[in-house]
Formats: C-alpha cells, structure tokens, sequence
C-alpha cells in the first residue's frame, strides 16, 4: 500500500522535472488529500470513485499543459504522462481505501499500476529536454516499472531486497534507453536510402530560376514560378546560438521565425518588388555609443539576446528573430523593408549578436490591425484576378475577425504541395486559388496577402526561415535548407509585423525546432568565434556519446557491479543456509525466498478456515498453537496438523518441499471447508 502512494509521489516528481511546471504537482497532491480526507471521513471510495479521481485528474492536467495555463520551464510532458498520473492514482487510491495489496499473481491493482508505470516510462522516454542528464531521468521514470514488477513476485520478502534490485534496474533501463535511442535512429538512417535534393523553380516561360530566399539575396524582386518541383536538401544555412538554457527554451517552446527579407509592391500578378531603404543606420544614430545598432524604436517588455553564425557569402541578408530591435554592431545596411546587411572583410564565417523579444507571439492570433498604414502595403494592381479576389475576400466583421476568415478561406481552398503542374499556364496565385489548387509556401503567403489587402489589411510578404533542429547541450539551433519559408505578415496597431501564417502546420509552416537525433550537423560551428576559429567541444543531447567519456557513467556502472556482487553473495549464502529452498522453490508460488518464511496456499486455507469458524488466529501465536487451537475446539481434520508438521520441517528443518503433496492437502482443506456451508 505505502509502496504504491510512494511510486505515484515520483511519478508528480519526474514531470515536475521534466516540465519545471508545479500544475502537475499540484493537481495530483490536492486529488490525493481529497482522497485521504475521504477515506478519514470513512466515506465510501470505491473503484468506481477512485476511477473518477483519475479520470478528473487526467483531463485537468491535459487542460493545463493544452491551455497554456501550466507554467512551462522546460517543455510539456508527452500525453502518456497524463495517463500515467492518473492510472497511478487510481491504484494509490484504492490500495489505501480498501487496505488491499497484491493478493495474488497478476491482479487487477498489479495491472493499473503496471499500466501506470509503462506510460510513465514511455513519456520520460519521449522527453527531448532535461535540466538533468537525460539517463538519470528516466532512471528515476523507470523506478516505478521494476518495483511493481518485482514486487509481484516478492510480496512477502524483505524490503531492502525489492529495493536494492529496483534502483539496479531503474539505472540500467535509464543508461540502456540512451544507446537503444541511438542506435535506432542510426538503423533507420542506415535502412533509408540518401535522397539527393535541389531547388528548381520554373518561371512562367521554363526558364530555371534560383529559390526565392536566394532571388531576394540578388535585387530583392520576387518572380512568382508558375510550376514548381521543389526539394530540398539538409545542409546548414546557418545557426543561432544563445547563452543560457532559459534563453534556449524561450526559443523552441514556440514555432520561431527568421525573417531575411519582405516583399510589399505587387508590380504585377507574378512580380512583387520590396520597398527601397538604401541606407546606413550608424551607431550613435539613436544618441547613444555603445556598438549597438538600432533597428526600431519598439522595445520589447521581456528581451534576449541571440548570436547568428552564418558564411560571410550570406551577409547581404541578415536572418533576425521577428522582432528583433537591435544589432551589436558599428553599422548596418538598411537595403530595402525587412531586409538588413553587414559588411565584413572575412571570406569565411561571421559571427554577430541581436536582441529580441523572449516570448514570441504564435501565428494563430493577429492581436490588432494598423488602421492608417502605408499606401504600399494596402495597394493592389488593377486586373481579373484581383477582381476575383476582392469578390472573394471577406468584407464584414473587425480587422481581425476578417484575418481570420482568410486563414479559413486559403485552408478551405488550397491544397500544399511541392510539385504542381498548372496545365493552363495560369499565373500562380490563380492556379492556387481557383484551378489546380496546389501551391507551396510562397504562393500561400502570396494569396494570403492579396485577399488581406482586399479585405482592408495592411499586409506584405515575409522570406525567411522556421524550425529548424535544435541540440540543448550547445544551447543552439541550426537552419537548415529544408527550413526556408514563406509567410504572410500582419501590419499591428502598434506599427508591429505580426506573423500570419497560412500554411498548413504539418507541412512547412509553425514548426517548434527538432532536436537533431542524425548527428549530421556540425554543433562545433554554434560557437564559433572570428578570432578563435572552431572549439572543440561537441555533443548531441540524449544520443548517449557522452557514454564513453563521461566518468559519471563509467562510476555508475562500477558501483551498480558492487552492489548486484553484495546482494548475490548475501542470496547465495541464505540460500545455502536454507538448503535448496532458493530462487526456483520460491518462484513456484510467486515467492522469491529470500529469508523470511514462506506461507504455501495450504497454510493461507488454514487461516482462512479459522476466520470464517470465527477463529482468527492471536496475535503473538505461533501456526503450530493455532492449529492445535482449531482442532481442540473440532475445527479442521488430521491434515490441518499434519501438514502444520510438514511446514515446519521445510521451513526450520532443510526437508526438501513436495509440491505435489502440498497441492492434495490444500484440495482436503478447502473440501472440509466448503462442507462448513
């Protein structure tokens, strides 16, 4: 029973350590006082009610985690986590309300807690962030699985035992999950077949034109490809590096944009142009000399500052967080809108530093609409198809009432996809939303931003990157070709772009960075320094590398040896102290012997037969003065003393068992008893 709350109190430990968030703590304490007071109470608590505690226990941690109302440090727990919270209470619960244990081999209480344990194990198994060392985590997640399980079999053996071999087992599943992890994810690699990737987009005349991200790199103007098909390979573009894990998490727990450049004047249906800067923002510009250049006069309530490593061949198109308000530098080219330049005498990589809001705003939600914006970001050319689109776009309701009904409408009527045909040789945008129907990011965000401007919305295209894959123990992420996007941006009250991303999320677009699990990225050049070239340090978090190096691993194991080698002379020698009453004898009813005195079937019969004749044996009174104490009041036959005998000679004497004889005295016992009726 106390073993059983026990194992549920971890199971709030290991998602607190996995979340950093006290909703679940919290939530499962205060189901397990309402409990308690219950049971105080001596209110009926059933299976049924305890089934009803979980179940609400269940749905309330879900809501947190989905809602955002849980606080989250770290990240939020795997769903099987929540499943495990409550499969472990519903079986605290009713071994504390019924005073029931595990009264024979595979009951229902084994299997809820077994169910419980799995999830929880699974979930730690699932969890890609740790503020500890990911194999003493699931060590601890795995702490539950061995108990119960070797509690089944040990039911009346010393503690000490089941503990000593649950803490060995919990290490090992939590040192053996990392390589598992490992070498999986290296078998499928090696089962994959190498894809060879490239970018062609074809313009409307077949020509062979270079990806949007790089076309904006040369003059800025976009030419829209009315067939496409698209791959895309997996070298890195570039990374972005952060000081602390807090910074880190503030990064991935939402989807991250990296804006390089916008497109705001629609020349034509097929041709978009940016909207010219030229200019040098200095610094001292903003009145002060501290090698920061500002970019604008927002400042964000909550900032962070990021580092990008990028090839000096990429300068002339800055990849920055959305939002971010300030460069760490002496100058910076304003080349046209959304769009920032370095100059640099390096030929190889560069390193810079920005700075940013910390919690970044998710697509789902435009908070507010500029009502006066520039005339470039409203304005539309004068043909067909702008025609259909206005007649399309929403026209009643708020400005973001009508935002939302454009997501509903691009979601509604396109299809994302990285090879389309266009059979007509329409233009792109009309192949999208009203023949073919396919398109990918570019032609969403294109669209997306037409039917806003016909609704009233100050809207423009937005080129850059999302996702990529992050590594926690380099506190970095890195972006990769496949993580260059398309996206429509919002222009807010505030005189804020805010991020509106039609794309379907499952193909491109919001995607939380990917901790990479192929080892097929560099992490050495997230620290890169102009001055010091590459540092030596490297390491995936959770590939399980750090194995052959770390000497806490190599201490774990050495001890984990000692102690299996103590405990196994300790068995071996009370097994040879009790004379072939070892391992196996124990295992034939479930029992591992292991120093304490087994009770057979035939001897529970006993005590079963004395309880229901309203005889329960005395405290303090030994089997043998129990029996004689039944049989002098004509309770029971000769075989009750008998194999009272027989007890005692196996157990006190070295007789050797006979399980066959066991089996027939325990069928007279029951007989006679059911003769009591």
């Amino acid at each position: 029973m106390i073993g059983t709350s026990v194992m549920y109190l971890l199971c709030l430990l290991v998602g607190w350590i996995v979340s950093g968030s006290w909703w679940c703590v919290g939530l499962g304490v205060v189901a397990w006082l309402c409990s308690e007071v219950l049971r105080l109470l001596r209110r009926p608590l059933n299976r049924l009610i305890a089934a009803t505690f979980a179940l609400l226990l269940i749905t309330l941690s879900v809501y947190g985690f989905s809602s955002g109302r849980a606080e989250l440090v770290y990240e939020a727990p795997a769903v099987s986590y929540h499943f495990a919270l409550g499969f472990l209470l519903w079986a605290a619960v009713i071994s504390r309300a019924e005073g029931v244990c595990y009264r024979k081999v595979g009951g229902w209480l084994f299997y809820i807690s077994l169910v419980g344990a799995l999830a929880l194990y699974w979930s730690a198994l699932h969890a890609t962030i740790f503020r500890y060392q990911p194999w003493a985590v699931r060590s601890l997640a795995a702490v539950p699985l061995i108990y119960f399980i070797l509690s089944e079999y040990t039911r009346r053996s010393r503690g000490g035992t089941v503990l000593v071999f649950t803490c060995i087992g919990g290490l090992a599943l939590g040192l053996l999950s990392l390589p598992a992890r490992m070498a999986s994810v290296q078998l499928s690699s090696w089962l994959s077949e190498p894809v060879e990737y490239d970018y062609d987009l074809l313009d409307g005349e077949g020509e062979l034109a270079a990806t949007a991200s790089d076309q904006a790199a040369e003059d800025g103007a976009i030419d829209l490809p009315r067939q496409a098909n698209i791959s895309v390979d997996e070298s890195v573009r570039f990374y972005l590096d952060v000081s602390s894990i807090e910074d880190f998490l503030a990064l991935t727990r939402r989807p991250l944009y990296l804006r390089t450049s916008t497109v705001s004047i629609f020349e034509s249906d097929e041709r978009i142009l940016p909207i010219d800067r030229q200019r040098w923002i200095l610094d001292g510009d903003d009145g002060t000399y501290d090698t920061v250049v500002t970019l604008s006069s927002h400042r964000p309530e909550n900032e962070l500052e990021y580092s990008i490593v990028l090839p000096a061949e990429r300068v002339d198109s800055l990849p920055l967080v959305n939002g971010t308000d300030r460069v760490r530098a002496s100058e910076v080219y304003h080349h046209s809108d959304g769009r920032y330049q370095l100059s640099t005498d390096s030929e190889e990589w560069l390193r810079y530093s920005a700075i940013g809001p910390r919690r970044l705003r998710g697509n789902n939600a435009v908070a507010s609409v500029h009502q006066q914006p520039d005339a470039a970001y409203v304005e539309l050319p004068d043909t067909d198809l702008q025609r259909r689109i206005r007649a399309l776009a929403p026209s009643e309701g708020s400005p973001a009432e009508r935002v939302e009904r454009v997501r509903e409408i691009i979601h509604s009527r396109c299809e994302y996809s990285l090879n389309y045909r266009n059979p007509k040789n329409l233009t792109p945008v009309e192949n999208l939303l009203f023949a073919e129907r396919k398109g990918h990011c570019e032609l969403f965000a294109t669209a997306t931003v037409m039917l806003l401007r016909s609704a009233g919305v100050p809207a423009r295209v937005a080129y850059g990157y999302t996702g990529g894959a992050a590594n926690r123990k380099a506190q970095a992420i890195a972006f990769r070709t496949s993580d260059i996007h398309a996206w429509a941006e919002v222009l807010g009250a505030d005189g804020q772009w805010q991020v509106f991303d039609t794309t379907p999320a499952t193909r491109g677009a919001e995607r939380l960075s990917q901790v990479d699990q192929h080892q097929q990225i560099d992490w050495r050049m997230a620290a890169y320094d102009p001055e010091l070239g590459y540092l030596p340090e490297s390491g995936e978090d959770g590939a399980g590398f750090f194995l052959l190096q770390d000497y806490r691993f190599l201490l774990s194991v050495v001890a984990g040896l000692l102690v299996t080698v103590v405990v196994g002379v300790w068995l071996g020698r009370l097994r040879k102290r009790r004379r072939g009453q070892g391992l196996l004898y124990g295992l034939a009813d479930g029992c591992i012997a292991t120093g304490v005195p087994r009770r057979p079937a035939f001897v529970e019969a006993i005590l079963s037969l004395g309880e229901q004749q309203g005889c329960a044996r005395p405290v303090g009174a030994t089997l043998r003065e129990y029996t004689e104490e039944l049989l002098s009041q004509g309770i029971g036959i000769d075989t009750v003393r008998t194999a009272t005998d027989y007890y005692y000679q196996t157990v006190y004497e070295g007789q050797a068992p006979d399980l066959a004889l066991e089996k027939r005295w325990l069928q007279e016992i029951r007989a006679y008893q059911k003769s009591l009726h």
